[in-house]
């Protein structure tokens, strides 16, 4: 009889550690979920609010296409987009020749769709009057306004993606665009030129390290990229510091006719030294209230080495018609050796707004340079 007690007792006691390992089991798993979720609420929340510049983005992008469960962490490519009339029908500027795979919420509670090619239907939506925000996650390595029917209705870019894998991105024609959003561009590594992206765009200034990730960008690189942008006012520091490789037509009438644009940086294009034939031609032709600043293209000391043995078209660079801004200082490109090169140097000051009254230094500037 005793030794029938101890077995029902030991049976007892091993329904109470097997109880207490299933609790335990249950706990770790819980646990488990909590720490995942607590994970994924973290990187959700570092991937919302930075922007990731240099180096760092190609190491974060790939780093944030999964969390501890498996849950996919993109940001999307985010435009606003506003339709004044029912039953508009919008059509993604998509170019063909370009690889496509990404899923278009297009912001009015429809059901997202996939877009595969240039010419999918799924790239086509009708909406109702209203605004709306249109997010784009995944492959699109065009998005090609450039003065086609979309310019009618993007009026703000919210948010650029890691996941585009951009190849050409242009918003020419733009009008009612005023916004881009904070830091650098992402998801557009490789591209390698921003020909006429924000021309004729209403932006009134230019985010801080717009272009900081595009390390490729060479021949075009900036040919036209803010021409006529009537109102904007400012140029961020180091804006080009990064794009070392940009070459033939580098800043052919990149700032040309922007009317309200009042300064330009220090060492704006100091870094640029790969930058040849036509690469200065009308950089800012027109800019009627700019003050110019000597040292946007060298440091004081660096005017025999700076465009040596290089093509070099400052044709019309800073030619104005009229001035309403405050006098600066003209860098003294005449003082430069260009070594076995003769830059193209027509009316690189030409223009009624250039004098005494708009450049300090104007009674320095050979005849030829006028």
């Amino acid at each position: 009889m005793a030794s029938l007690d101890k077995i029902l007792a030991k049976l007892e006691e091993e329904k109470k550690l097997k109880i207490l390992k299933e609790q335990q089991s249950e706990q770790e798993l819980i646990d488990q979920l909590n720490y995942q979720n607590e994970y994924i609420k973290y990187w959700d929340n570092i991937y919302e609010n930075i922007s990731i510049s240099g180096a760092a983005a190609s190491s974060s992008s790939s780093s944030s296409s999964s969390s501890a469960s498996g849950r996919s962490i993109k940001r999307s490519s985010v435009f606003k987009i506003n339709i004044t009339v029912s039953n508009e029908t919008v059509t993604l500027p998509l170019d063909s020749g370009y690889l496509y795979n990404f899923f278009i919420n297009w912001g009015d509670g429809s059901s997202s769709t996939n877009v595969l090619s240039f010419d999918d239907i799924n790239a086509t939506h009708t909406y109702t009057a209203g605004s709306y925000d249109i997010s784009i996650d995944g492959q699109c390595q065009s998005f090609n306004v450039d003065n086609g029917d979309f310019k009618l209705f993007i009026n703000e870019i919210k948010q650029w993606s890691f996941t585009s894998d951009f190849l050409k991105l242009n918003f020419a024609g733009c009008s009612n665009l005023t916004t881009l959003p904070p830091g650098s561009i992402t998801g557009a590594d490789n591209i390698t030129n921003f020909k006429s992206t924000f021309r004729g765009c209403s932006i009134t200034s230019i985010p801080e390290n717009l272009f900081d990730n595009n390390t490729l960008v060479s021949a075009y690189g900036f040919y036209l990229t803010f021409y006529s942008c009537l109102l904007l006012d400012t140029i961020p520091e180091k804006l080009f510091d990064n794009n070392i490789l940009v070459s033939t037509y580098g800043f052919y009438c990149t700032f040309k006719g922007c009317v309200l644009l009042e300064n330009i940086p220090t060492n704006l294009f100091r870094y640029n030294k790969a930058v040849s034939t036509q690469g200065f031609n009308s950089t800012f032709f027109g800019c009627n209230k700019l003050k110019l600043n000597s040292s946007i293209f060298y440091a004081d000391g660096e005017q025999t080495t700076r465009f040596l043995n290089q093509p070099s078209n400052f044709s019309g660079c800073f030619s104005r018609d009229t001035f309403t801004g405050i006098q600066g200082e003209a860098p003294d490109l005449w003082n430069c050796d260009f070594g076995t090169e003769t830059p193209v140097i027509t009316t690189v000051f030409g223009g009624v707004g250039n004098s005494l009254v708009s450049i300090s230094n104007y009674s320095n500037i050979p005849t030829e340079w006028k």
